[in-house]
Parts: C-alpha cells; sequence; structure tokens
C-alpha cells in the first residue's frame, strides 16, 4: 500500500523531493503548486502558517530547536505550545521543502495542515508565553462568552453597561498586516487604539480597561467609545470607521447577529411570536428583556482577517480557530471564572467527517482540559450543523458483491470563477489497488493510485495529490483552477476505480460561494449523478416529503453532511441544527449526520435543532443588526448555534419536543427540537 509519503509533485508534474508523511493534503498542494494559490498580490510566498500535531505532547520547543539546529530553519511556535500536542506555527516554504527538514518533520511529528497563509507577515523571532490571566478593573463574572466570527459592533446598545461602557473584554482582530490607529487627543499628545498581541505577534487587539493596556499611550474600548459620544448618544458610523473596523460597515453582518443572538439584551424568543406547545406564533412577540446570564456577561471576541472570510472553503479555519480559542481561554480568571461558551459560527464542507480531523482533534484536547474539575472552568464549544443538506456536497457509495469496482460521477463547475475548486474522496483502510481518475469536459485526464505514477497526477490546470494516507484513511485531493483564469468549465468527471467489495467510498466538495459579506465573484461547484438523473429522477420527483424531493438510489448522499469540523461526538462539544417554527420539521438546508466511521465516537447527528426559519415564506431569525436598534434576519444554522449557546450558559436545557426515535430521524433532528433562546 502507498503511504502516500514518498514523492510529490512539482508544477510540470514530475518528481519533485522527498514528502513526510505527516504532511497535510492541501501542505502537499501548495508545495506541489509551488505556493501559487496562496501568494499575494506582489507574487511572494508570505510565511506559512500551520496546525501541528505531535506524535508527543510537550516536544513543540524541542522540535523547533532540532529544526533550527540541523536544518537551519526558523520554526515560530504559538504561545504555550508544550502544553499539549497541538500548537501553530510560522514557517518559511524552506521549513516544508528543505531536504534537511524532512527527517525532523517524520521523527516528531503526527500531523500538520496549512491554514491559508493569506497576507506576507513577519516571522516572530522568539515565542512568548500567553499571559493566562488579563486584569480586570471589574470583578468578572462567572461566565465568559467567546466567539470567533465577523462583525463585532462593540459600541452598540445590547452590548453596552451604562453609557459609554462595553461588555467586550477584548477583540482580537487577526489581519496580519492591519496596523494601529493613530490619533491626538486633546493635549496634542500621539496616542495609538490597538496593539499586536505579544504572544501571538500577528494580528491586532483592543481591549477594555486601561490597565491592561502595555502603554500609557494606548487607548480602550471604553475611552475610544466616549470619544464619539456626545449628548447621550453614540456616534456608532465614526467609531467603527475612524477605528478600522471595515467589517461594520454594512447595517449587517454575520458576527452582529450571531453575537446578538448569543449574548445580546432581547434574545430571539423575546423577536419572534409564541413558540413549541401551547403558542400560537402569529401571536405578537413578547419584545421581553433578557435576564439570563449570556445577557451580562463579558464577551471577547476574535475577528477573522478579511481575506480568510473571503475564501469559502474554509480551509484556513484550522489554526486560526486554534489561536482564537488559546486567545479567549486567556482571559480566564482563575478566582471567578466557572463557565466558558465558545461560538464558532463557520464550518467546512470537507474533511473525513469521523472526528479526526487536526481541528477536531484540538478542540476535544481543549473541552477535556477544560472540564470543570481541577480548578478549571468548563468549557462548552457550540458549531452549527451546516447549511448543505441539498447543496449536491457529498457521494456516498459502497461496492457491494458482484457489482462493478468501479463508480463515477460528475462534478459541475460554472464559468468565470475566480477561484480554485477542491473536492476530496476519502476511503477506509487500505486504498491498494485503488486509482481515482480526473476527466476534463475535453477529455484530458490525470490519474493517482497505488499503482499510477505521481508523474501523470498533474496538468497545468488540474491536479490530484494522493493517495495519502490519514490515520486509518487514505484521502486524495482534486483541485481544478479558476474557469476565468483557464481551466474548463462544464461536467468534470471523477472515477474510483480497482474497489474490493465492500469499499465505502465519500467524496466531498469544497464550498466556494461567497461567505456573507464578502464580494468575490465565486461559484459554487458541486457534484450530480448522472445516471440517476437520467434513470430514476423522474420517479422520485413524484415523492415530496418534508420540504424537498426524494433522492434515494442516488449517489449524492444528504446523509453525512455535518459540518467538517463537527462530526466529533465529545462532552463539551455541541452541534447545532435548525429547524422551522411552522412546521416544526428541520430547515430543508440543515446539514445531518450520521459522521463516517471511524477510530473514535461516532456522532449520529446534531445534538438538537434551534430555530433557524419562521416558515416556507419567512426565512431566517431576527437579531440585532451592525447598530443599535437594527434587526435583521439570518438564514442557516449559524443562527442556531448561538441560540444553544445561550442556552447552555443558563442550564438546564429546556425539554425538547419531535424527539426521533429511529437512526434516520436522529441523524436529521438529534436530540429533537429545542425552543428559541
Amino acid at each position: 500500500m502507498s503511504d502516500g509519503g514518498e514523492t510529490v509533485t512539482t508544477q510540470d508534474g514530475s518528481l519533485g523531493p522527498a514528502s513526510p508523511r505527516c504532511f497535510g493534503p492541501y501542505l502537499r498542494y501548495a508545495i506541489a503548486t509551488d505556493f501559487s494559490d496562496f501568494k499575494p498580490a506582489d507574487g511572494k510566498t508570505p510565511p506559512l502558517f500551520l496546525l501541528i500535531a505531535f506524535k508527543q505532547a510537550g516536544s513543540a520547543t524541542a522540535f523547533a530547536a532540532r529544526m533550527q539546529q540541523e536544518a537551519g530553519i526558523l520554526i515560530a511556535l504559538g504561545p504555550d505550545s508544550d502544553q499539549g500536542r497541538f500548537a501553530t506555527a510560522f514557517t518559511g516554504s524552506d521549513g516544508v521543502t528543505k531536504p534537511e527538514a524532512i527527517p525532523i518533520w517524520d521523527a516528531c511529528v503526527d500531523r500538520v495542515e496549512l491554514s491559508l497563509p493569506i497576507e506576507p507577515v513577519s516571522i516572530p523571532q522568539q515565542t512568548l508565553m500567553l499571559r493566562h490571566h488579563r486584569k480586570s478593573r471589574k470583578r468578572p463574572g462567572s461566565l465568559l462568552i467567546g466567539m470567533l466570527d465577523d462583525g463585532c459592533p462593540f459600541a452598540a446598545a445590547q452590548f453596552l453597561r451604562g453609557p459609554a461602557s462595553t461588555r467586550v473584554r477584548s477583540i482580537w482582530d487577526q489581519t496580519q498586516s492591519r496596523q494601529p490607529v493613530q490619533y491626538k487627543d486633546g493635549a496634542g499628545v500621539d496616542r495609538l487604539f490597538g496593539e499586536v498581541p505579544k504572544a501571538f505577534r500577528y494580528g491586532l487587539e483592543f481591549r477594555r480597561g486601561v490597565e491592561s493596556l502595555s502603554s500609557p499611550n494606548q487607548i480602550d474600548l471604553d475611552e475610544w467609545i466616549a470619544l464619539h459620544a456626545s449628548g447621550g448618544s453614540i456616534d456608532e458610523d465614526g467609531c467603527y470607521a475612524e477605528g478600522g473596523f471595515g467589517r461594520l460597515r454594512a447595517r449587517q453582518s454575520h458576527g452582529a447577529h450571531v453575537m446578538d443572538a448569543l449574548a445580546g439584551r432581547m434574545p430571539v424568543s423575546s423577536r419572534l411570536g409564541p413558540a413549541g406547545p401551547g403558542g400560537d406564533r402569529r401571536d405578537p412577540p413578547s419584545w421581553r428583556a433578557a435576564t439570563d446570564p449570556a445577557s451580562k456577561a463579558d464577551i471577547v471576541f476574535v475577528q477573522f482577517s478579511d481575506a480568510c472570510i473571503a475564501d469559502a472553503t474554509g480551509v484556513w479555519l484550522k489554526a486560526y480557530v486554534f489561536d482564537g480559542i488559546r486567545y479567549i481561554l486567556s482571559f480566564i480568571d482563575p478566582k471567578h471564572t466557572k463557565h466558558v461558551v465558545i461560538n464558532v459560527s463557520y464550518g467546512i464542507t470537507t474533511g473525513p467527517h469521523n472526528g479526526t480531523s487536526d481541528l477536531e482533534e484540538a478542540l476535544q484536547a481543549f473541552v477535556a482540559g477544560f472540564n470543570g474539575t481541577s480548578g478549571k472552568p468548563k468549557l462548552e464549544i457550540v458549531l452549527p450543523a451546516g447549511n448543505s443538506y441539498l447543496s449536491g456536497s457529498h457521494i456516498a457509495h459502497i461496492r457491494h458483491p458482484g457489482s462493478a469496482d468501479a463508480v463515477a460521477w460528475t462534478w459541475r463547475l460554472l464559468p468565470d470563477n475566480p477561484v480554485v475548486c477542491f473536492a476530496e474522496v476519502w476511503i477506509a483502510g487500505d486504498a491498494d489497488p485503488v486509482t481515482v481518475t480526473l476527466t476534463a469536459p475535453s477529455g484530458a485526464a490525470v490519474s493517482a493510485g497505488a499503482s499510477v505514477p505521481a508523474s501523470n497526477a498533474s496538468s497545468p490546470t488540474f491536479r490530484i495529490c494522493g493517495p495519502i494516507v490519514r490515520g486509518t484513511d487514505t484521502v486524495w485531493l482534486l483541485a481544478v483552477q479558476a474557469t476565468r483564469g483557464g481551466a474548463e468549465h462544464g461536467s468534470w468527471r471523477i472515477t474510483v476505480s480497482g474497489l474490493a467489495d465492500g469499499t465505502e467510498v465519500h467524496a466531498y466538495v469544497a464550498r466556494s460561494d461567497p461567505n456573507m459579506g464578502a464580494r468575490t465573484g465565486a461559484k459554487r461547484s458541486y457534484f450530480r449523478d448522472d445516471a440517476w438523473e437520467a434513470d430514476r429522477a423522474a420517479e422520485a420527483a413524484l415523492t415530496y416529503a418534508e420540504g424537498m424531493f426524494d433522492e434515494a438510489g442516488s449517489l449524492i448522499s444528504r446523509s453525512g453532511t455535518l459540518n467538517g469540523i463537527a462530526t466529533a461526538r465529545a462532552t463539551g462539544l455541541h452541534v447545532a441544527g435548525g429547524y422551522m417554527i411552522a412546521k416544526g420539521r428541520p430547515s430543508p438546508y440543515a446539514s445531518a449526520g450520521p459522521a463516517r466511521p471511524g477510530p473514535l465516537a461516532w456522532r449520529a447527528g446534531p445534538d438538537f435543532l434551534l430555530p433557524c426559519d419562521s416558515s416556507d415564506a419567512l426565512r431566517g431569525v431576527p437579531a440585532g443588526g451592525s447598530r443599535s436598534g437594527g434587526v435583521v434576519r439570518l438564514v442557516g444554522t449559524s443562527a442556531a448555534a448561538p441560540q444553544l449557546a445561550r442556552h447552555l450558559a443558563d442550564p438546564p436545557l429546556p425539554p425538547a419536543t419531535d424527539v426521533p426515535t429511529t437512526p434516520a430521524g436522529i441523524a436529521r433532528r438529534g436530540g429533537g427540537n429545542l425552543k428559541p433562546a
């Protein structure tokens, strides 16, 4: 069996230098393409941002020292890297291509994957320890709310204590090129708003409380708000524009909605009519102000960079989410903080989907380490189930005895697409002698497999990286360049051949359509089962249930479409799906389980469903916009996750309704419907 760790391919398809077995598929792809898809406009390869899983906990510093001594490679580790198996790191491209570094990677590292290096940054020259307790002039409460999202309206009325003091304890903008805001105060003294977090050395943080600032020339969030307040009101437009918070230009933002649903003064339940048994949703909302713990708690907000938000694949999430959670946890007060709830309303459609991705294992390590014992608070992380149930993004096939040893389907790529499109093919266990072939609409094809030379696995506009062994699985990464830039658009063909009896094949398309608030012109690619469309689609169109037509017999599988970082089952990790209030049934787009079988505990479906739509005609749920008093509707399970997080912050959970009893029902509904938070 090929271990996928012997060679990589260069741009022209020739055999390149040895590649460590621990390198993930996107890192291998980046090396094979000379990082061409990850370079900024100046064409220079930026420092690589990596999430590393070491073979042994506490070995990060020794690994970095060995890389410098034996290979002359600088590895700049993230804070407190020796506290566990996982760490983030910056390094130059030679850190993953220099021959002297290869045996060190293999000796020390289990897995390493690339988080897209969006913008050039300078590599830090030393590793610093994270400050585990950020002092506050006010005694912190027992609950700390954390968010990783896009758009933090810290000056909006629903997040203020008093006339000009925000509940937002800190904002960390992870944009690597952002600079502090310079201005002169009334005395003509130069002041700065924002500073680089010393433990992470990239991005810019804005903290509340002057005693937490590193210099008297720095200004905190409350003072910045006060500069834009007069006559009892706050100039929110000026506050955000002059502070460089460009993600808050529009009247709505993803983060503003999620933050209000999680911790605003008026919960989602108060903006909706009565729901649940005995209620009539047509009655007016209560408009009742919240009194729960989340409405009073401090908030730490991690802002993803503009460039990351523009990349819908989510490949970048790994290291940025890991560092973001570490940042939030640094605000724990060991004497007072008892409960930490972190919401991450982002996700991916790719990955192993069995809880073994690098980020999922890191999240499991976080909740295991902060489990409410040994003087540590209880950490709970909430994720959305995803919105890909009807997106045609998942293929599932099992070879039964007597059937053909190959399976094929169409990958549809739209014209004038400005971004690279990715797909992944996953097989459990030994992939020998399986071969994956990608065929363009013109008939040009590349193949990759145990019996196919790697030199055949690339062309100028499309390629296959693999087979790559990842734990108990084997994966092939398929990539097609932008159809705007020369790659063919239309119906591509993916063929998996050489399947043994009982072999199970799963394939996933990476999202490419824009995230909310991004204007990229990118278009979604998707799978089609042409044979099913020709032979069975007309019959399936006669069966309509729960808002959708039947798909029985198609390779396109709606099951198993959970968010690719939300397939692990562990205490403290929660997944929220969505339902429609009018009918109580799942929202048509809300992704479903089960996870793929694997070595870890098996997730059957989301934990619970929370309201995501009022009805077929009125989509989304209402919550705050980017300015005080604004209310907008957000469609998707991103709106369900903060409602579940709000319930978790005020235990116990309310009783569930419409609780399923069948495996198919649990895959779609989990533990049933919860009332809006």
